[in-house]
């Protein structure tokens, strides 16, 4: 099982995910996240659930991100392929066990047009955007409460990417299912980036917060009383 998540950043928009993947018999490293780069836009996608279907979504929306109108028309061009994906591979009810192959993804799109961030997860075929942030898969509901109290809009990627892994390892100690290195694609208007991390050198809290609460009202209040009391 895989927990996948994104972050909508001042600068650009954060994509996140463990690497761990299990086949019955072993754990391995697998990638979860995919991009794109059009003349337009980039496009990052990430996704949960049964692996081969969420593989198999993904490298279709990327193959379609090539089409001319893509930028244009992405929302409804990923629905069209994910319902195609439902109709023949879940909704069939002739193929055993079907109905347990449910997938999420998480699709991140920079719009150079526009100067839009936009961030998306999928409900079946049905795909919905967000707004901030978007976690999906095994430890979503722990990796949202984390999300839901330390994300603020102001974040930038580098700041974001020091909330994911911290959200990351907290989900990793705590749902079983969840592990390995987490992966991490940064996208911006100027291209994506990539990275792994370890648990090694994870995140203190202190330095999760540090940003959240300078853009907490009051704060620099806050700090400026401390500071002249301490003198």
């Amino acid at each position: 099982m895989t927990l996948i998540c994104g972050i909508q950043c001042s600068d650009g928009l954060l994509l996140a995910a463990d690497r761990e993947e299990t086949d019955g018999i072993g754990k391995f490293s697998a990638q979860k996240i995919h991009e794109f780069s059009g003349r337009e836009f980039q496009l990052g996608l990430a996704g949960a659930g049964d692996s081969s279907l969420a593989d198999k979504a993904v490298l279709r929306i990327v193959a379609s991100a090539g089409a001319e109108k893509f930028r244009a028309e992405h929302e409804q061009i990923i629905e069209t392929e994910l319902r195609q994906i439902y109709a023949t591979y879940v909704w069939d009810e002739r193929i055993p066990e079907s109905d347990e192959r449910g997938i999420s993804l998480i699709v991140g799109l920079c719009d150079t047009v526009s100067r839009q961030n936009l961030l998306y997860c999928s409900v079946d075929e049905i795909l919905w955007m967000r707004t901030g942030f978007a976690c999906a898969g095994c430890g979503e509901m722990l990796g949202s409460y984390l999300l839901e109290r330390f994300y603020t809009p102001q974040l930038a990627i580098a700041e974001a990417t020091v909330l994911m892994r911290f959200v990351l390892s907290e989900v990793k100690s705590s749902v079983a299912a969840v592990g390995g290195q987490s992966e991490i694609l940064a996208l911006t208007a100027s291209g994506a980036s990539r990275a792994l991390a370890g648990d090694d050198g994870v995140p203190r809290l202190a330095d999760v917060l540090a940003p959240f609460w300078r853009t907490k009202p009051g704060a620099v209040k806050i700090a400026g009383r401390k500071a002249r009391v301490s003198k």
